[in-house]
């Protein structure tokens, strides 16, 4: 028995055709969750390069591109790997650059603009470009962490760029997406709608008020629980879990184990093998955060263990749900 995650290639497709300019695509942590090598095969053609973290995913991907690969976290021990698969280094200190320069590796250079945690500072680009002769560098990039900072971010980017003159320079994302940069990285925006989840009912229990379900869980009303398949070993979260939709009705969990899930349904009594949805065209990883009080990212990548992914491609986006809102 597996919990089902289905992509829709085709729902990512059209998500990155909707940017404009050169779309470095952000295929780190498995695609969002979304499988790396599997997108990677279906959008190369949509796409200028992509993005990873790590040096291992950027071989990886090396199977099924061509195109430019930027790494953005890497161990010394890794280099020789990166300088066989052609990946490009972001270089974020005086160290990393002295590094790459002597190993001869392609790098993309990172400037800190108030995210804090990688990068040079913008007072280092007057000695970084004394430095720079004989290294090979793709431009240079930052992070926008909030709407609020934007202002002030692409004021020192801008900035940082003058003194340093690449051309290849991204600070856009899915969601800043109109600054007047050459590369745009796109994450989050490309994923959006193109996961389902989908597991089965597997014991149905008509319960009362006060009756404990599971390890220690109290119910607060009289009622059907439902239990599917698929617990914190896969993905659901024991200590804040989300919502699940059975026989189209938005219900609340109320207790996780290791290996299955309590739903309650009310006066719904499901059927033994019936589907219940946990991500969906009624119920998406961005209302399920709103709700679990996190963000999308952690709803998409939270699959693991006894999971089953299928790949389709649509011809057309789903309309959007106008249905219920979400239990709180």
């Amino acid at each position: 028995m597996k919990i089902d995650v289905t992509i829709d290639l085709g729902v990512i497709k059209r998500n990155i055709a909707t940017y404009t300019g050169n779309v470095i695509l952000m295929v780190k942590a498995d695609a969002y969750g979304h499988g790396l090598t599997e997108v990677a095969r279906a959008v190369d053609h949509l796409v200028y390069g992509y993005g990873v973290a790590t040096i291992e995913e950027g071989v990886a991907l090396r199977e099924c591109t061509n195109k430019e690969i930027f790494v953005f976290q890497w161990a010394k021990s890794e280099v020789p790997s990166a300088l066989h698969s052609n990946l490009t280094l972001s270089v974020t200190d005086f160290g990393s650059l002295d590094y790459v320069k002597d190993k001869g590796v392609r790098g993309v250079l990172k400037v800190n603009t108030g995210m804090n945690r990688f990068g040079f500072d913008v007072e280092d680009a007057p000695l970084l470009k004394a430095k720079l002769q004989g290294v090979d560098v793709r431009g240079s990039c930052s992070h926008v962490y909030s709407g609020e900072s934007l202002p002030a971010q692409q004021m020192l980017f801008d900035k940082w760029c003058a003194q340093l003159g690449g051309e290849d320079d991204h600070l856009l994302s899915s969601c800043y997406n109109h600054l007047p940069h050459n590369l745009i990285r796109v994450g989050i925006g490309a994923y959006e709608g193109a996961m389902t989840v989908t597991s089965r009912v597997v014991a149905v229990r008509r319960l009362k008020r006060g009756d404990n379900v599971g390890y220690g869980n109290t119910l607060s009303k009289d009622g059907n629980v439902a239990w599917i398949f698929g617990g914190y070993a896969d993905g659901i979260n024991r200590d804040n879990p989300q919502p699940v939709m059975i026989g189209n009705k938005l219900c609340n969990v109320v207790a996780v184990c290791m290996d299955s899930t309590a739903v309650f349904t009310g006066e719904y009594s499901p059927e033994i093998d019936e589907e219940a949805h946990l991500v969906g065209q009624h119920l998406t990883a961005k209302q399920i955060a709103e709700v679990t009080h996190t963000v999308p990212y952690v709803v998409m990548t939270s699959w693991r263990g006894r999971v089953k992914r299928t790949y389709i491609c649509s011809s057309k986006r789903h309309e959007k749900s106008q249905g219920q809102g979400l239990p709180k």
